[in-house]
């Protein structure tokens, strides 16, 4: 158990060196887009994980861990470009 905190710990701080912006929030791997807007996120039973075909495994190993931590079963759903999620965040 220590070894996993220490190499998540590890992780996040070489994440934390290499970020070119500050004012970003270390993310890995990078979103291909990310909006920064004042607020909260907040996540209900009905928050969707959307994935592309490259990262369906990824959603779904996202969602059983969240699952875990936070007790929601959180559905994987495919997006399609023609179909973008809405803008709203609370």
């Amino acid at each position: 158990m220590k070894h996993k905190a220490a190499g998540i710990l590890l992780s996040l701080l070489t994440a934390m060196a290499f970020a070119g912006d500050t004012n970003a929030p270390a993310l890995i791997p990078l979103p291909e887009k990310m909006d920064c807007r004042e607020g909260v996120f907040r996540v209900r039973p009905e928050t969707r994980i959307l994935v592309d075909s490259t990262a369906e495994q990824s959603g779904q190993y996202l969602a059983e861990r969240l699952a875990k931590s936070i007790g929601y079963k959180f559905k994987v759903v495919p997006s399609s470009k023609d179909r973008a999620p809405k803008e709203t965040f609370c």
